[in-house]
């Protein structure tokens, strides 16, 4: 019988930091900007716990996929099933690089409902409620975010005019306008 394998770690004085090459949960790189979870968050948060004048939460119906016990036919005629909880465990986990790809998951979940259901049902009626509720929050709360620093590098000269905006004539010395 082979003798038994010992565990190896590479340095055992090595510590185990969120920041660490040996840590299990992936890091956030440093050209991910925070604010854009953060902006995630925040949409997610006012969409899920919107109410109508009736009091009714417009996206209760889609915190949970239908079941497949009661509604098979959901699971044959949509392909890329998403709900709003897969959507807020998506945001835990850091997987919005980019508001875009919210707005995909969002827009995807919506083209679902609109493909299933009726275009009389409540349901349909929630999910236009709820997209537009989305781009609206989105534009509101895309405004207050404040825009990134430039990433110009030090040192490096911005391109561009060479010479004095104020001589009109300078823009027009080096062209040559003779045709042949």
């Amino acid at each position: 019988m082979p003798p038994k394998r010992k565990h190896h770690t590479p340095n055992k004085d090595a510590t185990f930091t969120p920041d660490s090459p040996y840590s299990k949960r992936p890091r956030r790189s440093a050209t991910f900007p925070t604010h854009q979870t953060d902006l995630a968050q925040a949409i997610y948060d006012v969409i899920k716990d919107h109410e109508d004048s009736e009091g009714h939460l417009v996206a209760d119906t889609f915190m949970k996929l239908p079941s497949k016990r009661y509604h098979p036919d959901y699971h044959e005629k949509i392909v890329d099933p998403i709900d709003l909880g897969k959507i807020g465990q998506r945001i835990r986990m850091d997987e919005y690089r980019d508001i875009e790809i919210l707005t995909t998951d969002i827009q995807l979940m919506i083209s679902n409902a609109k493909k299933y259901y009726d275009a009389e049902s409540e349901e349909y009626s929630d999910a236009c409620k709820l997209w537009d509720l989305y781009l609206t929050t989105k534009a509101r709360l895309a405004d207050n975010v404040k825009p990134e620093e430039s990433k110009s590098r030090p040192g490096r000269k911005p391109r561009g005019r060479t010479k004095p905006v104020d001589d009109p004539e300078s823009d027009y010395e080096d062209l040559d306008i003779s045709q042949e």
